[in-house]
């Protein structure tokens, strides 16, 4: 029985890890208090009115949800800080929370793992117009990466792994 250590052996690990590697990054596990939610938005429409496949435009929010205090931190709004205060939370896990915004705009959050949004009593005219023109759609990571890395084109591959890396 030979226990050396050969160069395809090496390669065998190297491939197995890198392909462990891509995985996570590839599906969102959601482990910890952390959700992501990935939302899509068209910004250029077919004469027929669907939306072309390089029309997407898309971003992601990452929530810090704390069950023990029910509370929800937007943690990209935390760290630009931006005033976004969110009030009247429920928080019964990662996947199953609500809350508003303290100007009642809008009340949204994740039932069994699927984000949800609801336009509020007092929406601002901007806000208001923008989500009935351009509403937002709320997808897997998967899709996320899918569908933004189609507007480069020819370069899909490319940009879909490199959208991987960067999220």
């Amino acid at each position: 029985m030979n226990n050396s250590f050969s160069p395809m052996k090496a390669i065998g690990i190297i491939s197995g890890l890198l392909i462990l590697i891509f995985i996570f990054k590839l599906f969102d596990f959601g482990l910890g208090n952390e959700v992501n939610v990935y939302s899509l938005t068209c910004w250029v429409f077919q004469k027929d009115g669907t939306c072309a496949s390089n029309g997407w435009s898309g971003s992601i929010n990452t929530y810090i949800v704390r069950a023990g205090s029910q509370s929800v931190v937007d943690k990209k709004a935390e760290q630009e800080g931006l005033p976004i205060n969110l009030t009247g939370c429920s928080v019964v896990d990662r996947n199953n929370w609500h809350c508003s915004y303290s100007d009642h705009s809008a009340t949204f959050g994740i039932a069994n793992g699927q984000f949800w949004e609801e336009q509020g009593t007092n929406p601002p005219k901007m806000f208001g117009d923008a989500m009935q023109q351009h509403p937002a759609k709320y997808v897997s990571r998967w899709q996320f990466l899918d569908t933004t890395s189609r507007n480069c084109g020819s370069g899909y591959p490319l940009c879909f792994l490199l959208g991987l890396l960067e999220t």
